[in-house]
């Protein structure tokens, strides 16, 4: 019985042993997958790329979604004008509630305007009902009612456009410039966020060659505090540094302002999907080889060519031009006498009197022709006159769209001559400045000329971020210009 009670508490002992280790492994996995999610969320963020930038803008920058809105306006106001052609049911009662007669007529009828020709075509059901007069014998109708189908169409004045063409035709111009604008103001945006970008880099990159200079500053003053201390330089070359290692400290300050406003500026169109503006760090800061050779790969000439067909001003002149010969075709219309021909068909159904229960069948003239035209006259010489001044303004646009395009071209040629010194006079400095230090550390130099070296070098380097940042500018500029898309 003892050798059973023990055996049974061997078991459980055994069990609570088996349980803790479960425990224990799992509480293990746990914190293993706990540091590996701190590990992933002390990583240094991601390098932050022009697309991404470019991205946000398209997508959440909030002068981009106001001109979406606005071209869903001209959108329903296209739908509106649609609404001209749209098919109408139309009832008619009448009742002669006093009187010796009391005839009841009920009509309904359905009609379509069109846009062939200004044509419209509909059809009816009529039916009377009690007595009507003798001259009001029209009225009447067989126990089946009648039924009818007609339609009419413009010989002339409204043949080619109406007013309600005209309002359509209007509403889809609008809407296509509308959508030039829309493209204009993504690439204008698009074109200010680029330059914003690469002003952003190049504070982060001046900013950077500041603070290394600092540092060098620094380092260089403990060691002369030290040889100092031993009595092998005197005191006035150690307060020499000392305003040395300060002058570039204001400057370590300065461009650190510059390159945090720098990333204010970027925040404009760095933006969640909630149109929140986000802030780029310095650690996002990408990593770019500014000995690159850049090569001009661009022809101004087709570019020019391109130019003129996409530059939205011109897109959207040239609609203007469009809606101003709709104006005058419309004009053109006024100006002509009416003629409209209309047709009908209809048939009594039931019992009546068989002068109504034949088909009855008609055709109708109607022509008006107004004596003076001064309307007409109006219209056409306001659109007349609105074309001319439209083709000059395109003219002009033409003009400064080519001045333009040759000027950045110009610009971008000599920009890339002016980095490419820069390029050249930084590898100089930097041979100088090494065999400066290696005069230094054979006693044949001293810290004075190390200081100008290394400022110099500095210099060459900022001078090159910023022939940089002039050639991203120049080609910003010239992308919009011609009006190439940003991807």
């Amino acid at each position: 019985m003892i050798n059973k009670l023990n055996f049974l508490t061997f078991l459980k002992l055994i069990n609570l042993l088996f349980f803790v280790l479960i425990l224990f492994f799992q509480n293990h996995a746990k914190a293993s997958k706990s540091v590996n999610q701190t590990h992933q969320n002390i990583e240094e963020p991601q390098t932050l790329k022009l697309s991404q930038i470019l991205e946000s803008t398209h997508k959440n920058y909030p002068q981009i979604l106001n001109f979406y809105e606005k071209v869903a306006v001209k959108e329903g106001k296209i739908l509106e004008s649609r609404g001209f052609f749209d098919v109408k049911i139309k009832n008619q009662y009448q009742d002669k509630t006093r009187g010796f007669y009391d005839g009841k007529i009920n009509d309904i009828s359905i009609e379509k305007q069109n846009g062939f020709l200004g044509s419209k075509i509909y059809g009816g059901y009529r039916k009377s009902f009690g007595n009507f007069a003798d001259y009001d014998g029209n009225n009447f109708t067989n126990d089946g009612g009648e039924y009818r189908i007609g339609g009419s169409v413009s010989l002339l004045r409204n043949r080619a456009i109406d007013s309600g063409r005209l309002d359509l035709i209007t509403s889809q111009l609008e809407l296509k410039e509308s959508q030039s604008q829309l493209e204009k103001v993504k690439n204008e945006i698009a074109r200010d966020a680029t330059k914003s970008y690469w002003n952003w880099v190049v504070a982060g990159y001046i900013y950077q060659t500041y603070n290394e200079l600092y540092e060098l500053a620094k380092k260089r003053d403990e060691q002369l505090k030290i040889r100092h201390q031993k009595g092998d330089i005197a005191q006035i070359i150690l307060t020499e540094n000392h305003r040395n290692v300060l002058n570039r400290q204001s400057l370590v300050q300065e461009a650190k302002n510059n390159f945090e406003n720098s990333a204010i500026s970027l925040s404009m169109y760095y933006r969640d999907a909630n149109s929140t503006m986000i802030v780029a760090d310095l650690n996002q800061l990408p990593k770019i080889d500014f000995g690159y050779n850049f090569e001009i790969n661009f022809d101004a000439k087709k570019d020019l060519e391109f130019a003129i067909e996409n530059r939205p001003e011109l897109r959207i002149l040239r609609v203007q031009i469009e809606q101003e010969n709709s104006n005058l075709l419309q004009a053109k219309n006024l100006y002509q006498p009416k003629l409209d021909l209309q047709f009908e068909a209809s048939k009594d159904l039931g019992h009546g009197p068989k002068t109504r229960s034949q088909t009855n069948n008609q055709i109708k003239l109607d022509f008006e022709l107004p004596l003076q035209q001064n309307v007409a006259k109006g219209k056409i010489a306001s659109a007349s006159s609105k074309i001319k001044a439209i083709q000059y303004e395109e003219m002009f646009y033409r003009d400064k769209i080519k001045n333009e395009i040759f000027q950045l071209s110009n610009s971008i040629q000599n920009i890339l001559q002016i980095y490419k010194n820069y390029l050249e006079e930084l590898k100089l400095s930097q041979i100088l400045e090494k065999a400066e230090k290696d005069r230094f550390t054979h006693g044949h130099s001293d810290f004075f000329l190390i200081n100008l070296r290394e400022q110099e070098v500095a210099s060459a380097k900022i001078n090159k971020f910023i022939a940089f940042l002039k050639y991203q500018n120049f080609i910003a500029d010239y992308q919009m210009a011609i009006f190439r898309n940003y991807h």
